[in-house]
């Protein structure tokens, strides 16, 4: 598993607010820690490049931090990405993997930063939504049926096939032959 949430720290943002929200997250960071040893799981932990907050990041058996790893990596070894409002998930939906959306404060991001698209269309954010860390690991197959990635994709990514080096090709060609005339 991959947990990539996005980066937080703004200068609207209110201290108490964000240490308590930080508090709460370490928490549940431990129970789940817990939780996975449980269960045999592995999760990969990969802050914002830009939140400095996570740098002192707790050991923790079953979940390990990645500050310096390309995010485009851990995609490609991870089974499931759960994140927040990150666009990383729109990258992720190339892969056709499922996508888990951990948004705790949903009305006070986007009252503080503010979305690109909608959290309850089913295409926008193509996965089911908690609100704890833990509920990761009580969704059950039957609650990703209701998404359709292949849509999701398909809004979101013009071309996504094996061909780009095709398309380049061809356009670079087509350049080309408008400089001779």
């Amino acid at each position: 598993m991959l947990f990539a949430p996005t980066h937080r720290e703004s200068k609207l943002a209110r201290t108490d607010y964000d240490e308590r929200m930080m508090t709460s997250f370490l928490e549940q960071i431990a129970v789940l820690d817990k939780k996975l040893q449980e269960r045999r799981f592995f999760l990969i932990f990969k802050p914002h490049y830009l939140s400095r907050k996570f740098r002192n990041f707790p050991r923790f058996s079953n979940i390990k931090v990645s500050h310096d790893t390309d995010p485009r990596l851990l995609m490609l070894v991870s089974d499931i990405l759960v994140t927040d409002y990150s666009s990383i998930y729109v990258d992720y939906l190339l892969l056709q993997r499922p996508i888990v959306f951990y948004q705790p404060d949903l009305e006070y991001y986007q009252h503080i930063r503010g979305l690109v698209v909608d959290p309850k269309n089913p295409i926008h954010m193509p996965g089911p939504k908690i609100s704890k860390l833990s509920q990761i690991l009580e969704l059950k197959e039957e609650d990703f049926k209701s998404f359709d990635l292949e849509k999701s994709r398909a809004f979101f990514h013009k071309y996504w096939d094996d061909r780009a080096s095709e398309r380049l090709a061809s356009f670079l060609q087509k350049l080309l032959s408008q400089d001779d005339l």
